[in-house]
């Protein structure tokens, strides 16, 4: 399934409706990791226009366990680390971490 921006923004909707009615939202055991780094690439794909390199990817699968992207799926604040500081001064100026859908 090619996933659209439709897609993506009723997969989080779901995720952010699970979390108001303190349903357990991140159940580790049904493979929610994959289906989230499977996600966010599209979206970023989507958004920026571009496939993340394999060590993006490998970072998000650390940051998604820790629940990071969970917290900012469901609007809540979260800090970026990144290591290229020409992208992060990049993005800071044009508003690339504040946006939203």
């Amino acid at each position: 399934m090619v996933w659209t921006q439709g897609d993506i923004q009723q997969w989080t909707d779901k995720l952010r409706e699970e979390k108001r009615s303190d349903q357990e939202y991140l159940d580790w055991d049904r493979d929610y990791l994959p289906k989230m780094m499977t996600i966010a690439v599209r979206a970023i794909e989507l958004y920026c226009g571009y496939h993340p390199r394999n060590i993006q990817l490998i970072v998000s699968a650390i940051v998604l366990e820790s629940h990071t992207i969970a917290k900012a799926l469901i609007s809540k604040r979260v800090d970026i680390v990144t290591s290229s500081e020409i992208l992060a001064m990049r993005d800071a100026k044009t508003g690339v971490a504040k946006r939203k859908w």
